[in-house]
C-alpha cells in the first residue's frame, strides 16, 4: 500500500496532511516526515486556540486570506487534514513536496 502524500493538489485546492505541535516558541513549518507536514504552533492546545493559530499561520505561509484555509478533519487532534485554496506561494521546506 502506498503512503499518502503530505501535500496533494485537488483542482484549485492543496490538501495537506498535518501533524501539529502546540506550545512551541514560534510558529514554523519544520518540514515533512512520515507523510505529514510538521508544524509548530505558539499557542496552547485548549479551546481550539492552537488549531486556529495554525490555520492563520498557514494562510500567511501560503499567501492566501484566512478564509481560503479550511480544516477538513482533526479539530481536537494533533493529526489534521487542511485544505488551502488558490495558494500563491509554497512555503520554504515544502516546495518539493507537492504531488
Amino acid at each position: 500500500m502506498r503512503e499518502e502524500a503530505a501535500i496533494r493538489r485537488e483542482g484549485e485546492w492543496l490538501l495537506l496532511n498535518v501533524k501539529g505541535r502546540p506550545g512551541a516558541k514560534t510558529d514554523r513549518i519544520r518540514g515533512i516526515a512520515g507523510g505529514l507536514v510538521q508544524i509548530d504552533v505558539a499557542a496552547a492546545p485548549e479551546d481550539g486556540k492552537a488549531t486556529e493559530r495554525m490555520l492563520a499561520f498557514l494562510a500567511r505561509a501560503f499567501g492566501v486570506p484566512r478564509r481560503n484555509v479550511e480544516l477538513v478533519s482533526g479539530a481536537h487532534a494533533r493529526w489534521k487534514r487542511v485544505r488551502v485554496k488558490d495558494a500563491t506561494t509554497m512555503p520554504d521546506g515544502l516546495k518539493d513536496a507537492e504531488s
